[in-house]
C-alpha cells in the first residue's frame, strides 16, 4: 500500500485500480451532476477524490489539487444542506486536501483543512465511536504531521499521542482492520518525539512499528512493503540519533533494497522515498566511519533523484535536495576530497540565497 503524499491521506493505491491503466476523468459524472445535482453530485465528488489520489500516486502532485479542491467545495455544500448524510465524506475530503497541499509544499495552507477535519471527526466520533473513531485517529495523525511540517513540534505531540492511544485500542480489538494505521501512528509518534529531542523515547514506537509492518509486509508485500521500508528508514535514523550507529546499518540497508525495487517499478511514486533512504544510509555510514565510497555513491544518487523534483516542485523538494547535498559535502570532506566538498558547499550556499 502506498500512502499518497503524507501519512494522513485516506485514499491508497491498494484501494485503486491498477496504476498502469489510464487515469479516468469524471466527465460522465460531471454531465450527470449538471443535469441533476441532487442525484449525482455525491458521486461526482467521489470520482474527483479518486482522481486526485490517482494523480498523486503517479507523481502528478500539482494536477491532483484541482479535483480534490472541487470535491471539497461540493461536499461542503452537501454537508451544509444535510450534515447527517454528508459530513463524514466532507471530512474525508478535507483530510485528503490537506495531504495534497502538503505534498506540493503548501504546508501552512494544509493546516486549516486538517484542523477542520479533526473538529468534524471528533464530533462524529463522540456521537458514534464505533463508526468514526478510526477516521478521527487518522485525522489526528495527519494533524500531527502537518503541525510538525510547519515547525510546531511541541504542538504536534498531543494529537499523535491521542491517535496512538485510539489505534492501539482499535488494533487490539480488530488487528486486521487497524494494525496498518496503528503502525503508521507509531511511526509518526517516533518522528515527533525525535523532533523535540526525546530521542530515547522515540525508539520504542519505531521498533513496534517495524515489528508490525514486517509481519504485514510478509503477508502482503504489495500492500505493505512501502510502509515497511519507511519504518526501517525511521528506525535507522532513530538508532543513529542515540549513537547506536552500527545497529542502524542493517535496517537502512534493508530499506534501500526495498525502496530501490519499488522505485524501479514506479519511479514517480517511490523515487523520493528511495532518495530519503539513500541519504539516511550515507549519513549512517559517515557516522560509523566505514564504507565512505559507498556512502558517496548513495548520496549522489539521492541528489540525482531529487534535483529534477526540486526544479518541478521547489516548495516540496528543494529542502530535501539541499539536505542531501550537505551530506554529500560531508562525505567528500571525510574522504579527504576537500576541494570537491567546497564546490558542493558553494553550490549549496548559492542555491539557498538565490
Amino acid at each position: 500500500m502506498i500512502t499518497l503524499i503524507c501519512p494522513a491521506l485516506v485514499i491508497t493505491v491498494a484501494s485503486l485500480p491498477t496504476l498502469a491503466l489510464p487515469i479516468p476523468r469524471p466527465r460522465l459524472r460531471r454531465r450527470l451532476a449538471t443535469a441533476n445535482p441532487a442525484a449525482h453530485e455525491p458521486a461526482l465528488a467521489r470520482s474527483l477524490t479518486g482522481l486526485a489520489a490517482r494523480l498523486g500516486a503517479v507523481g502528478r502532485r500539482e494536477e491532483a489539487l484541482a479535483p480534490i479542491e472541487e470535491a471539497v467545495t461540493i461536499r461542503r455544500r452537501l454537508a451544509t444542506a444535510n450534515p447527517a448524510a454528508h459530513e463524514p465524506d466532507f471530512a474525508l475530503s478535507l483530510n485528503n486536501l490537506a495531504s495534497h497541499l502538503g505534498g506540493v509544499g503548501r504546508r501552512e495552507e494544509a493546516l486549516a483543512p486538517i484542523e477542520e477535519a479533526v473538529t468534524l471527526y471528533r464530533r462524529l466520533a463522540t456521537a458514534n465511536p464505533a463508526a468514526h473513531e478510526p477516521a478521527l485517529a487518522r485525522s489526528l495523525t495527519g494533524l500531527a504531521y502537518h503541525l510538525g511540517a510547519v515547525g510546531r513540534r511541541e504542538e504536534a505531540l498531543a494529537p499523535i499521542e491521542e491517535a496512538v492511544t485510539l489505534y492501539r485500542r482499535l488494533a487490539t480489538a480488530n488487528p486486521a482492520a487497524h494494525e496498518p494505521d496503528f503502525a503508521r501512528s507509531l511511526n509518526n509518534l517516533a518522528v515527533r518525539l525525535g523532533a523535540v529531542g526525546r530521542r530515547e523515547e522515540a525508539l520504542a514506537p519505531i521498533e513496534e512499528a517495524v515489528t508490525i509492518r514486517r509481519r504485514l509486509a510478509t503477508a502482503n508485500p504489495a500492500a505493505h512493503e512501502p510502509d515497511f521500508a519507511r519504518s526501517l528508514t525511521g528506525l535507522a535514523a532513530r538508532l543513529g540519533a542515540v549513537g547506536r550507529r552500527e545497529e542502524a546499518l542493517a535496517p537502512i540497508e534493508e530499506a534501500v533494497t526495498l525502496r530501490r525495487r519499488l522505485a524501479t517499478a514506479n519511479p514517480a511514486a517511490h523515487g523520493p522515498d528511495l532518495a530519503e533512504s539513500l541519504r539516511t544510509s550515507a549519513q549512517v555510514r559517515l557516522a560509523v566511519g566505514e564504507q565512505l565510497p559507498q556512502a558517496l555513491e548513495e548520496v549522489r544518487e539521492a541528489v540525482r533523484i531529487l534535483r529534477p523534483l526540486a526544479g518541478q516542485l521547489p516548495a516540496a523538494f528543494a529542502g530535501k535536495l539541499d539536505e542531501a547535498a550537505g551530506v554529500e559535502a560531508d562525505v567528500l570532506h571525510a574522504l579527504g576530497r576537500d576541494e570537491e566538498a567546497r564546490e558542493v558547499r558553494q553550490q549549496l550556499s548559492e542555491s539557498t540565497t538565490s
